[in-house]
């Protein structure tokens, strides 16, 4: 099979995190689990799988710039326990039951949630995901919009 994060991680995360990463309440410690779109990919997928720590490393997955394998920094022997989920900060939460926030996340969504840290953090199932390859090509228009409504309710300032 493979790893499709839209359709097999997301509904995970909105069962079991997205009442308080991304609520109606609140987006705890700042980090929003949504599913709500971006240029490439979603909210979620971007802030966990994001490199603004280290530009190298995704934090929160402990996942590789593999740069499809063609970067100077992908192409080095890494350590045994560097990355994925033995390293991971994510998968220590959930392992952990993060202050039992995740009692209701059931075996196999727990172990889904490794596999995709343990895939490099994987986003398209397949490269032929959506009509127009790997980009949103509406995204642009829809930014727009979202922005002006933003810009109108003074969310802004």
């Amino acid at each position: 099979g493979f790893m499709d994060y839209p359709s097999m991680v997301q509904p995970v995360l909105d069962r079991h995190c997205v009442s308080c990463h991304g609520g109606k309440e609140d987006i705890a410690a700042g980090l929003d689990l949504t599913g709500g779109w971006t240029e490439h990919f979603n909210a979620s997928y971007e802030n966990l799988a994001n490199r603004r720590e280290t530009q190298l490393v995704a934090y929160w997955i402990a996942g590789i710039d593999c740069m499809n394998g063609t970067a100077h920094w992908s192409c080095q022997i890494f350590p045994p326990r560097g990355h994925g989920s033995v390293a991971a900060p994510l998968a220590r939460l959930l392992l952990d039951g993060h202050g039992g926030r995740t009692s209701s996340l059931t075996r196999k969504e727990r172990d889904l949630l490794l596999a995709w840290i343990d895939s490099n953090g994987l986003y398209h199932g397949t490269w032929n995901y959506t009509k127009h390859g790997h980009a949103l090509a509406e995204w642009p228009r829809v930014k727009q919009a979202l922005a002006t409504e933003m810009q109108t309710a003074g969310c802004v300032r």
